[in-house]
């Protein structure tokens, strides 16, 4: 048989029914924040990690962007590149006659000695006369717009015989490719480009 609790008892009983309850709602809540706290910490991390890496890349690519570029050795005139060139075109052209001419034929000189002057000293002389002149240094290319004042021109002209004509002399004796000397001489840079015909035009039947 029940028996009727006193009104005292029944009191109690849900008070601490009550307390219960919220003892379990903030256990549940505090054993929930070390969880949600470490993955909040852990997707921060992440997005710190994304975003510098993409820093990173756009760092890398702008310094290959500005790889530096080799320049050239414009001179006083700013025509060195082209002077050289010419040089370069003229040197060819008055060996190829030079070789053909008896006196001054490299084979002759090589096989036989000197008859005349050497198939050198003549494209050294034909160089400097048709090359370092004002007239013909007045209608060189000028691919970057300079002002061209022809005194500084022509001296540059002549430096650059004296120093490098006798080396393109020697890759014509030896029938070296002589297109690219000028870049090689580090005297025309990345940004200049071929102003004369320089490449090899062999002749039918050399290759035998």
């Amino acid at each position: 048989r029940d028996l009727a609790r006193p009104p005292q008892v029944e009191g109690a009983m849900a008070d601490s029914a009550a307390s219960a309850s919220q003892r379990r709602r903030r256990c549940g809540k505090t054993s929930a924040s070390p969880v949600l706290g470490s993955a909040s910490r852990a997707s921060l991390f992440l997005l710190l990690v994304v975003l510098l890496a993409s820093l990173l890349q756009v760092v890398d690519g702008k310094k290959k962007g500005k790889a530096k570029r080799r320049k050239g050795n414009e001179g006083q005139s700013g025509q060195r590149c082209v002077i050289c060139q010419a040089i370069a075109f003229e040197s060819r052209r008055a060996w190829e006659l030079a070789r053909t001419t008896k006196s001054g034929s490299p084979y002759n000189y090589i096989d036989n000695g000197p008859m005349g002057k050497s198939a050198e000293d003549l494209v050294s002389a034909s160089v400097q006369k048709s090359v370092c002149n004002r007239g013909y240094l007045g209608k060189l290319p000028n691919p970057k717009g300079y002002a061209k004042h022809m005194p500084t021109v022509e001296y540059d002209c002549n430096n650059v015989l004296e120093e490098h004509g006798p080396t393109l002399l020697d890759a014509l004796t030896l029938g070296d490719e002589i297109a690219s000397y000028c870049w090689e001489a580090d005297i025309c840079g990345d940004g200049d480009e071929l102003a004369f015909d320089l490449k090899e035009k062999k002749e039918p039947g050399s290759e035998l």
